[in-house]
């Protein structure tokens, strides 16, 4: 990176060093590294081309002093202060805030265009913001101190300067690291700020964010980072790796990759040293997790009896659902005959229906669908609504009679095919001419189709897609010539007054 865009000089550090953690590139040569030894993981570190000019990373007491050069706005520093450690914590754990509530709001929206607890596609979100924007604002913009001053703005400080300037802040490499732990810290993750030296282009300063431990159950670390490369299309992921407890970091830098994108876990900045400030570590580190998958539920296909419309009493029917899950999650089917369960909930998607003289005349069968994982306790997902007309048997023993006339034609029926081809048994056993679709009926029987609705002769319907348009509403397993609800009706007539959709 230029001198001129990175301004942090770092130190000397005056004492003695503690816990070392080293750079790790997840690359597709990695592979069961919760299982490396520390010798291991040191030789890969050492033979990685991409880890060229990378050191490992130092953690130093609170009570040690480092030498911290003042940069004057160039990549040559002009003077050093020492500054204890704990100071120096002190001074980013204030910067951060957190706890400062236009900076919680910001990483709360950002978080919130994610479903999930302090998932990786939620820190994906916050690192996209601050490097690119979104629609209405501009990415980071940098700007760097005045000479011979080391300046850290507050977190909340540089989103008002993104508000004026209309882009999501500015500053220099401290302070972007800053805000980026702020947002991070402020959806519950657990953040730490490296600040490294490179003894030709000055000093610098990022973030980190704590993925989790590789070798403890149900690690999702190793998922995470392909996730990250999927997602970034990328094969390199950068991070660092404490030898002894497996932690893993996930770099957080703003530099490019080497297709030229940026994205978290992008290269390492190139230095003699990195020495790292745990941001607000008087608190539990809390791992990431993978994106929540999401899940949609099932949809009912169709409702189909395997016998034709106008069956005797005493049929057996098969009513058979057909429904599809997008996740392939286990279906539940739950049968009704006029709203009254014929089944619990069950897996098999047929019901048979053995009919009785109770049925005779227009039965409705529902079928409700769930996968459990959306609707609650009893409800379902998705449902379908059918009609079936049952008429008399001829040889029920009812005591139906069969009166004909010199020309043979049935004055008195008992079921519609002792009628002519036009005309149906009526429930008085008459038969009668049959009417057409929308003509005006008051009884069922005088309709062809079996179902007069609204007055007007309708047919059978699952939705309104069924009905011809001469009936267009689908109501109750029958097309209507008119409407009896508002749901029946499209959103440029929304409302259905009189039985027509109105504006």
């Amino acid at each position: 990176m230029a001198p001129w865009v990175i301004w942090l000089g770092i130190f000397l550090l005056i004492g003695t060093g503690m816990a070392v953690d080293i750079p790790f590139v997840f690359d597709g040569t990695s592979a069961g590294v919760a299982g490396y030894t520390t010798a291991q993981f040191e030789q890969t570190r050492t033979s990685s081309p991409d880890l060229a000019g990378v050191p490992t990373v130092t953690q130093v007491a609170d009570n040690e002093i480092i030498a911290f050069p003042v940069t004057g706005g160039g990549s040559a520093p002009e003077g050093a202060t020492d500054k204890q450690v704990g100071e120096l914590k002190k001074a980013f754990d204030a910067a951060v805030e957190p706890d400062n509530s236009r900076v919680h709001e910001e990483a709360v929206v950002l978080a919130l265009k994610y479903p999930g607890d302090l998932t990786i596609d939620q820190i994906a979100s916050i690192y996209s913001y601050l490097k690119t924007g979104d629609g209405s604002k501009k990415g980071w913009g940098y700007v760097r101190d005045p000479r011979g001053i080391d300046y850290f703005n507050y977190a909340n400080a540089s989103l008002k300067l993104g508000d004026r300037a209309n882009c999501v802040g500015g500053g220099d490499c401290d302070d972007f690291a800053i805000l980026m732990s702020a947002l991070v810290e402020s959806i519950g993750g657990t953040t730490r700020i490296i600040l490294a030296r490179n003894n030709t282009t000055g000093g610098h300063a990022y973030a980190e964010v704590y993925l989790g431990r590789l070798n403890v159950p149900n690690s999702q670390v190793e998922d995470i980072i392909i996730w990250l490369k999927q997602e970034f299309d990328t094969n390199k992921i950068y991070t660092h790796i404490d030898t002894d407890t497996k932690d893993v970091w996930l770099n957080l830098d703003w530099g490019a990759d080497e297709k030229g994108n940026t994205h978290p876990g992008g290269p390492f900045f190139q230095g003699d040293k990195h020495i790292v400030l745990c941001i607000r570590d008087k608190f539990e580190k809390t791992p990431l997790k993978l994106p929540v998958k999401s899940n949609d539920p099932p949809k009912l296909i169709s409702l189909t009896s395997d016998k034709p419309n106008m069956q005797d009493a005493g049929t057996s029917i098969t009513w058979t659902a057909e429904a599809k899950d997008p996740d392939n999650d286990q279906i539940f089917y739950k049968f009704f005959l006029h709203d009254n369960p014929v089944t619990k909930w069950i897996t098999d998607n047929t019901w048979v229906w053995s009919t009785t003289d109770n049925d005779i005349g227009k039965n409705q069968i529902e079928v409700q669908v769930r996968d459990t994982k959306h609707a609650e306790a009893d409800a379902f997902d998705s449902s379908k609504v059918a009609s079936f007309m049952i008429q008399l048997s001829a040889d029920s023993g009812s005591g139906c009679q069969h009166d004909c006339n010199e020309d043979g034609n049935c004055e008195e029926c008992c079921s519609t095919s002792d009628c002519p081809s036009d005309e149906v048994c009526d429930i008085g056993h008459q038969c009668v001419v049959c009417t057409d679709l929308g003509a005006s009926c008051s009884l069922d029987s005088q309709c062809c189709s079996g179902w007069c609705k609204s007055w007007h002769c309708a047919s059978l319907c699952s939705n309104d897609s069924d009905c011809p348009p001469e009936t267009p509403f689908c109501y109750t397993g029958g097309c209507a010539a008119s409407c009896v609800q508002d749901v029946q009706c499209d959103p440029s007539r929304p409302h259905c007054t009189n039985g027509q959709c109105m504006s």
